[in-house]
């Protein structure tokens, strides 16, 4: 199995988890991925000030360590048999510039975003609308990753009754929650 951020992984201790990192990968900003973006957003999700959903995906962290810029030690508060989940599925790893650079770091992907994911963010406008293109880069390195679609435009409709009109009529194509 390969990792999409990590290529290699090891428990040191029951409590102590090390990453190492790739080293070839880029945020959709064009900045390098490397542990002090994992150390920031690891840090900055299990600030105690910071109020939001599902905190206890976060909470388990005591620490994280910077060994070099591709190797990373997590050490848990105590035991979690799902820290591995938790950092693989369940955890974002944010651009530390561009996330950091925001004053309000609740518009990170309303206003601003970079991801290493099969998506990358081209626009939102102030009524809501976003643009999102394939990342061709992320799909070249990861071709099990999925992204059928080449762009696609968001477009908030907020009753129930007017998404199902825009899908019966054809002015959208998909109706999310």
């Amino acid at each position: 199995m390969q990792g999409e951020l990590a290529k290699a992984w090891r428990h040191i201790d029951d409590k102590t988890l090390e990453l190492d990192l790739r080293d070839d990968i880029h945020f959709t900003s064009g900045n390098k991925f490397t542990a002090d973006d994992v150390k920031y957003t690891l840090d900055w999700l299990k600030d105690p000030a910071l109020k939001i959903r599902f905190k206890a995906r976060y909470t388990w962290i005591d620490k994280v360590e910077v060994l070099s810029p591709t190797k990373v030690r997590i050490y848990a508060i105590e035991p979690r048999a799902d820290a591995m989940e938790l950092l693989a599925y369940r955890i974002l790893m944010y651009d530390k510039a561009v996330h950091g650079a925001l004053a309000d770091k609740g518009d990170y992907g309303r206003t601003a975003a970079s991801s290493t994911g099969p998506y990358k963010l081209i626009s939102v406008d102030r009524t809501g609308n976003v643009v999102i293109e394939r990342n061709e880069d992320a799909i070249k390195k990861f071709p099990h990753m999925r992204a059928p679609i080449k762009t696609v435009v968001g477009v908030p409709i907020p009753d129930r009754q007017t998404q199902i009109a825009e899908l019966l009529t054809g002015g959208v194509n998909v109706v999310g929650k």
